[in-house]
């Protein structure tokens, strides 16, 4: 797990990762977002998730993901992510008291 916002981060604040695959083949990327500060996501709480589906089979690390973690004022998370490779995109809203809004900013 890697630390994307650090704690007091002053928002509204927006940062942007490349991702990749973590095995040859893989047509499926399920992109967990947690809150905390541990290495280990057992020691972080979980907010939610999205999935990117059909992506086209490639050697690990040849696919690439730009993840975009957006926190604005008045301190809602969107995350979204696009495969490169096919312009697909996915993303979820999670508002500040943890709820989760899956498919608010679904884009197709």
């Amino acid at each position: 797990m890697q630390i994307v916002i650090p704690r007091n981060t002053k928002v509204p604040v927006i940062k942007n990762w490349r991702l990749t695959t973590g095995y040859d083949n893989q047509v499926n990327v399920n992109f967990g977002i947690y809150q905390g500060e541990s290495e280990t996501t057992l020691e972080n709480n979980f907010q939610g998730e999205f999935l990117l589906c059909n992506i086209p089979p490639a050697p690990e690390g040849v696919p690439l993901f730009d993840v975009c973690f957006n926190i604005d004022a008045n301190g809602i998370l969107s995350v979204s992510a696009e495969d490169k490779s096919t312009g697909q995109k996915n993303g979820v809203t999670i508002n500040s008291n943890g709820t989760t809004f899956e498919g608010i900013e679904k884009m197709s």
